[in-house]
């Protein structure tokens, strides 16, 4: 198995990093790719009703916060897959969100709630990168700076889901 034949996924714009501007998750292959973006007015959103009531001097609300980004990282990346068609089944992501354990299992979480198999069940292979760059760094980067428009907008009904999966954690 070459490495050609893996998907790259990058964050343009880390979730957590500034919750003032768009972060753009892309998928790259070839040069077959897609897009997803998360507008900063909802990030702004997440912050305010998830993000800005935690204690960041206490540990468990550092840990709550951090489970918090790593669920709308995995929900990004759940609609990524889902919406780009399911064409892309072995997808190497980058070590943007850590630790990966939680991503697996946040994405778990998403499946049952739209009650579906998980994504390893659906035939998806998912592994982290571990060394050098991603292919999709350029794109995702070129979408949140808004110098490509983007395949997937998250929009209301997405922020619903993900607000109920938020309040689960």
């Amino acid at each position: 198995m070459t490495s050609d034949d893996w998907a790259h996924v990058d964050l343009g714009n880390q979730i957590d990093n500034s919750w003032n501007k768009d972060s753009a998750l892309a998928l790259k292959l070839g040069n077959l790719s897609f897009i997803i973006r998360i507008r900063e007015s909802e990030k702004k959103e997440i912050e305010k009703k998830h993000i800005r009531m935690l204690n960041v001097k206490e540990r468990k609300d550092r840990k709550l916060k951090r489970k918090k980004v790593i669920m709308i990282y995995s929900f990004l990346l759940y609609k990524l897959l889902k919406e780009s068609g399911g064409g892309f089944k072995k997808v190497r992501l980058c070590r943007d969100i850590n630790p990966p354990k939680d991503v697996y299992r946040f994405i778990g979480i998403i499946c049952k709630y739209y009650n579906e198999p998980s994504l390893m069940q659906q035939g998806f292979k998912i592994r982290f990168k571990n060394d050098g760059k991603s292919r999709a760094h350029n794109l995702a980067n070129k979408s949140y700076q808004g110098r490509r428009k983007e395949d997937y907008l998250i929009k209301d009904r997405d922020m619903h889901d993900l607000d109920k999966l938020l309040r689960k954690l």
